[in-house]
């Protein structure tokens, strides 16, 4: 699927990784692997960091077997990645990330405030449904409702859900869960993160206000 890119087997999941060959078609090649949208510089560094970020996390997961937690922070990653590369051959990538969720789930659904749960039912109402992808409306509310059973003031299911539920045609209900999540309270270590995602929610809430 990505020229120039291996696919290596591990436990739960096949993991892509971009080689770093050392001739100039070698590394032309890399760079190809990695691009964004628009094929930008700036797409490309964000991607290789991305690789890179996952590559770190494969290791921290196979070091740490049966735990959950390093399995969700893994399908972050390549779902973030697969958000990144978009299209079609991101598809691969949000299909391993949707393993390492299951398998978390599997493990421990709680962990991380629920993250899994969260995580995983965004995949399903963001990737396309069959025959090209596994996307599941149906599915995606049950586990974002899940997430927010675990965890019903936090920032990420609030705005999950809100954001499904706007997608899914819904613009009545978004409005309690995106004010929920800008409301929601710091998470100590997240502070980066939050910022961005109350930014999110503001704009997918005015966006809901003007439907």
């Amino acid at each position: 699927m990505f020229n120039g890119c291996i696919s290596l087997r591990g436990r739960h999941r096949t993991a892509v990784r971009c080689r770093s060959p050392t001739s100039r078609a070698g590394r032309e090649r890399r760079s190809n692997c990695c691009r964004g949208h628009d094929g930008t510089r700036g797409d490309h560094r964000r991607l290789v960091w991305r690789f890179r970020s996952a590559d770190i996390a494969d290791k921290v997961t196979e070091a740490f077997p049966g735990q959950a937690e390093p399995l969700v922070w893994e399908g972050i990653i390549l779902s973030s990645l697969a958000g990144e590369k978009g299209g079609f051959g991101a598809l691969s990538l949000a299909r391993q990330g949707k393993l390492l969720f299951e398998a978390a789930i599997g493990i421990d659904g709680k962990v991380l405030a629920g993250s899994a749960y969260n995580r995983l039912g965004a995949l399903y109402y963001k990737v396309p449904g069959w025959p090209l992808g596994f996307g599941d409306k149906a599915k995606a509310s049950e586990l974002l409702l899940k997430a927010l059973a675990v965890n019903p003031n936090g920032i990420d299911p609030n705005y999950f859900y809100g954001e499904y539920l706007l997608e899914s045609r819904h613009p009545q209900q978004v409005v309690v869960y995106l004010e929920r999540a800008l409301q929601a309270p710091p998470r100590p270590g997240h502070q980066v993160a939050d910022i961005g995602r109350h930014e999110e929610a503001r704009l997918l809430l005015e966006k809901a206000r003007a439907k």
